[in-house]
């Protein structure tokens, strides 16, 4: 059982556990905008891309409405994993957040890693693979 949150909504800010979900939007964002259909890819079945590790540091409040910039900044792929790391800007383009996720690509059916798939791979190595959301 869990209680509603109330931590940053009495304080008008964003609670901070939201911008790991803004890394998130980000990077599905940047695949989808390049050519690839992660739903249809996880629908299929075969593979999936649990996160292994987030971090993040804040550095200035977002405020509940704010428009925000996610940038991916940087991206790191093995043959399994990638990582990638996230600024978060606030409306006035101050640089709020900052962090890094690390994801694994496994077969979904043994949950051991597994490569890769080729697109994704293409996209998350190309030149200029950091991206707005």
């Amino acid at each position: 059982r869990v209680a509603e949150n109330w931590a940053g909504k009495n304080w008008g800010i964003v609670f901070n556990p939201r911008v790991i979900e803004y890394f998130s939007d980000a990077h599905f964002a940047m695949f989808n905008t390049r050519g690839l259909d992660v739903a249809a890819l996880l629908r299929a079945g075969e593979v999936g891309f649990p996160v292994v590790h987030a971090e993040a540091d804040y550095l200035a409040p977002l405020r509940f409405g704010d428009a925000i910039v996610v940038e991916i900044v940087a991206a790191r792929v093995k043959e399994t994993s990638f990582r990638l790391g996230f600024r978060v800007r606030g409306p006035d383009a101050r640089t709020a957040a900052v962090g890094q996720t690390v994801q694994v690509c496994i077969d979904r059916r043994t949950y051991k890693p597994h490569a890769i798939p080729v697109q994704m791979r293409e996209i998350l190595t190309a030149p200029g693979a950091d991206a707005q959301s």
